[in-house]
């Protein structure tokens, strides 16, 4: 079934936007974090977190004092 694939890309999508937030909010760069959680530079990061979540990655990093990433 399609919607169960999609739904397994979307988690497995969100997994990676998890990893690569706790990588930057503990010093990494976006770069570094980007391509440790599995994108392929960090422009991928950045369109994956604005087309999932809406927002700018840089958003996030502005505000990081107050994220708190749930696994």
């Amino acid at each position: 079934d399609h919607r169960e694939l999609d739904r397994v890309d979307r988690r497995q999508r969100q997994m990676c936007i998890e990893t690569a937030l706790d990588l930057a909010i503990g010093g990494n760069s976006l770069t570094t974090a980007a391509l440790s959680a599995g994108f392929a530079d960090s422009a991928h990061l950045s369109r994956t977190v604005r087309a999932m979540m809406g927002i700018a990655p840089e958003f996030l990093f502005r505000h990081r004092e107050r994220l708190v990433v749930h696994h």
